[in-house]
């Protein structure tokens, strides 16, 4: 894979949309464990340290590819919208997982993901850098919608089923960059239902 400073392509990015997304977007690309954080444990799809933030740069990458191509077919999707979602959509994982206290370079799972989830704590960030900031509050509720929908099903640990074209190219933008990075090292026939 090419070098890439995901960070600085994500506020190039933000900056290009406008500068109230640009802004808010600092409230996830400002904090210190985005970074460094893995964006699973075990064998999953982008483990080990960065790897979140290259997870949210491909879903962010993805999701703003394919809505120009259905822009090309005159279906209009908010890139505002898409981009923040995207953006927001796994934040939470900063309190889902750990660096191993036993093990070097290893990440292990925290009591926050049993009882609160990456999903749910990723809705309430975004609620927060709306209310902290004053910004976006026309889209807070869309953008609430696709963080918690992103899973595409409650079995898949989302409280709500996708009801959006954002929320949808979300959730498949979101599964085509975990199953690209995990495909070669994980048998999806071997893993436990979630």
């Amino acid at each position: 894979m090419r070098d890439i400073d995901h960070i600085k392509d994500l506020r190039k990015m933000a900056k290009a949309i406008g500068n109230d997304t640009a802004t808010i977007s600092e409230k996830v690309l400002g904090l210190p464990e985005f970074k460094t954080w893995s964006a699973c444990v075990g064998n999953k799809h982008h483990y080990g340290k960065g790897g979140l933030k290259q997870h949210v740069w491909e879903v962010v990458t993805l999701c703003m590819k394919n809505r120009i191509f259905f822009e090309s077919i005159g279906t209009k999707i908010s890139e505002r919208e898409l981009f923040l979602s995207a953006l927001f959509h796994d934040v939470g994982k900063i309190y889902d997982y750990k660096p191993s206290d036993k093990y070097m370079s290893q990440w292990e799972s925290t009591e926050h993901k049993r009882k609160i989830h990456h999903i749910s704590k990723s809705g309430v960030l975004w609620v927060k850098a709306v209310t902290e900031t004053g910004l976006c509050k026309d889209i807070e509720d869309d953008v609430l919608h696709a963080i918690l929908s992103h899973h595409g099903l409650r079995e898949w640990g989302s409280p709500v089923a996708p009801k959006s074209r954002v929320s949808w190219l979300l959730h498949l933008c979101d599964g085509l960059s975990a199953r690209m990075d995990d495909c070669e090292r994980s048998d999806v026939l071997d893993r436990k239902p979630k």
